[in-house]
């Protein structure tokens, strides 16, 4: 994927990897339905894109957008001020209405700023403000929270890249990338959702807030006997999730549940009880630089809170110190 988390301001904002930066304030999209001209009548409409097939589109002709933070059906936007200003929200005045092709209920509701939201099959929509003109869709998968959507409301949760990275996986990728590759593929169902983590088992302990890290959850079935134990790539011992704007935690503060909605995976452990060891051969690539594949390299650490020693790799969160590096000064 050529889309990493990054944190810029206190805002989540993208680093694309593969193509050059678009400038900040190149573009500002309308939110308003009440255009003119040549765009359609209808509220919401249906377009064909040439990689992600067919999409929601506003009434000016522009590709539409679901936000992973918000709630289905819950009537309220979790993108305010900054993120409403980069995701402007689609309002209108009045009752919305479908063009051809449009199955999904569009319904409405009121921002905090009173202004009127649509939304489709539950969801509320956005533009993206560097999307240029009819047809572009660069918000998609940004940050792996915002996407397109069918004509019936459903999330399209895959990028234009997708296959492309597939085949370059099975073509050319050393073996550590594939398997840092499988282990984002695995642990995609909880960038952005604790609730589903939490069902899963990592419901154990949470540790307290640390600067570079995060919080830790914990998921004491999949943590290791001892360092000759069978590891699993697919199943990290603990989750690691860092809060988004808005939600800045003490250094040593307990995590409150009830903001589990503002907080996004950063990275996974693999872990084994106790202080000794650490000499999983998780990595299969020896010749990698930085595979930390016993305790005398750089990774290993005894995580106190959890009484394990654990293995950090920072998927999906790029880490500037390193992948196995314990600490992410990205995250501060």
């Amino acid at each position: 994927m050529s889309k990493e988390i990054t944190y810029s301001d206190g805002v989540l904002r993208r680093t694309v990897l593969k193509a050059s930066a678009v400038a900040a304030g190149a573009l500002a999209v309308s939110a308003s339905a009440t255009a003119s001209g040549d765009e359609t009548e209808a509220t919401v409409a249906v377009e064909s894109h040439p990689d992600l097939g067919d999409v929601l589109v506003g009434p000016n002709g522009m590709v539409l957008y679901m936000f992973e933070s918000d709630e289905q059906g819950a009537d309220e936007s979790a993108c305010q001020d900054d993120c409403a200003e980069a995701w402007p929200p689609l309002t209108i005045e009045g009752d919305p209405t479908a063009g051809e092709g449009v199955t999904a209920e569009l319904t409405t509701f009121e921002r905090a700023d009173g202004s009127t939201q649509v939304a489709a099959a539950g969801w509320p929509l956005y533009y993206f403000a560097q999307d240029e003109e009819p047809g572009d869709a660069t918000g998609q998968g940004v940050n792996d929270v915002w996407w397109v959507l069918e004509p019936n409301g459903t999330p399209v949760r895959e990028t234009a890249e997708d296959d492309h990275d597939q085949e370059q996986a099975e073509m050319d990728l050393d073996e550590l990338t594939r398997q840092l590759l499988s282990i984002r593929a695995v642990t995609r169902p909880y960038w952005a959702d604790v609730a589903r983590a939490r069902e899963d088992g990592y419901d154990g302990d949470v540790s307290p807030y640390t600067p570079g890290m995060g919080f830790h959850f914990v998921n004491p079935g999949l943590v290791a006997e001892d360092e000759n134990a069978a590891v699993e790539l697919a199943e990290p011992a603990i989750l690691v999730y860092v809060p988004t704007e808005g939600y800045d935690p003490e250094p040593g503060a307990e995590h409150d549940p009830e903001r589990d909605d503002e907080l996004v995976l950063a990275a996974v452990e693999f872990a084994h009880a106790g202080t000794e060891g650490a000499a999983m051969n998780l990595f299969a690539d020896e010749d990698a630089d930085g595979t930390p594949l016993f305790s005398e390299e750089d990774g290993w650490v005894f995580v106190d809170t959890a009484n394990v020693t654990a293995l950090h790799v920072w998927v999906p969160h790029w880490n500037p110190m390193g992948v196995f590096h314990p600490t992410n000064p990205a995250v501060e």
